[in-house]
């Protein structure tokens, strides 16, 4: 019997959806003062809601946004502000 080979792709934020999704965080946050909700984020960069939460949670596990769970516009920047 075979053994599936999983292939894992390595995601920076450099990937163009990830590195959009930061930089409308970023500015955001500066503009507004607070989180936005996910489907700003949306409708912003041009993603589905789910999407849009998808590539959040990716951040979070880049360790560059904390999100806190069951809260709205809970999304917050960890790690300094980066060009992208």
């Amino acid at each position: 019997m075979r053994e599936a080979s999983h292939r894992t792709k390595r995601i920076n934020i450099e990937d163009s959806e990830l590195s959009d999704v930061y930089r409308f965080l970023v500015s955001y946050f500066e503009e507004n003062g607070n989180s936005p909700s996910y489907r700003e984020i949306a409708v912003a960069i041009g993603l589905t809601h789910p999407t849009a939460r998808q590539r959040v949670l990716l951040l979070k596990s880049m360790g560059y946004v904390c999100v806190r769970k069951k809260t709205a516009r809970s999304i917050s920047l960890i790690k300094p502000i980066i060009q992208v």
